[in-house]
């Protein structure tokens, strides 16, 4: 169960290099559980039967990661992979929060000491190398995802998403949180 990202280059400008050159690659690995049980959603969704299971699993891991792709936060424990072709000067590591650094390089050289909360600081330039568990509730986060598992539940076929309320204030509400 993994996902790799490869971000644009664009996001992460260069003052000496083409912007071409820089390639982030990100590899995430669900390490924890999802913040809805199966039980909790049958019974929101008052599902008495199993005949609905797999659906059920599916549709609460997509709105997991829908809510993360709208955020930017990791909602369950995962172990992030990331290699920075071009690093230099500050860089925010993705999907916090950071539930501990377990490793980080640049050039090979162990820039651990340089990591505070989510973001890299340090005067050395290169190849930054980095693998660090990340992930946590959020206050709400429950509700929401089950509240947008069951939007999809209901809504199944239907084309593009329009999420509920709730759905909307949680990752406004989190959105001010980030930059706060």
């Amino acid at each position: 169960d993994w996902s790799s990202d490869v971000c644009s280059s664009d996001l992460f400008p260069s003052h000496d290099k083409e912007a071409s050159e820089m390639s982030l690659i990100v590899k995430r690995t669900r390490t924890g559980f999802e913040a809805v049980s199966l039980e909790t959603a049958k019974d929101y969704l008052r599902v008495l039967h199993s005949l609905e299971d797999e659906t059920i699993i599916m549709l609460i891991t997509q709105a997991r990661e829908q809510l993360e792709a709208a955020t930017g936060l990791s909602l369950v424990e995962q172990k992030i992979e990331l290699e920075l072709s071009d690093f230099e000067g500050v860089f925010y590591f993705p999907h916090p929060p950071i539930i501990e650094m377990q490793s980080c390089t640049i050039d090979g050289e162990n820039v651990l000491a340089s990591v505070i909360g989510n973001r890299l600081r340090h005067n050395k330039k290169g190849l930054l190398k980095a693998t660090y568990l990340a992930g946590g509730t959020r206050s709400g986060l429950t509700m929401a995802v089950i509240d947008l598992a069951a939007h999809l539940f209901i809504n199944r076929g239907s084309a593009g998403i329009d999420y509920p309320q709730y759905v909307k204030r949680w990752i406004l509400q989190n959105q001010i949180n980030m930059f706060s």
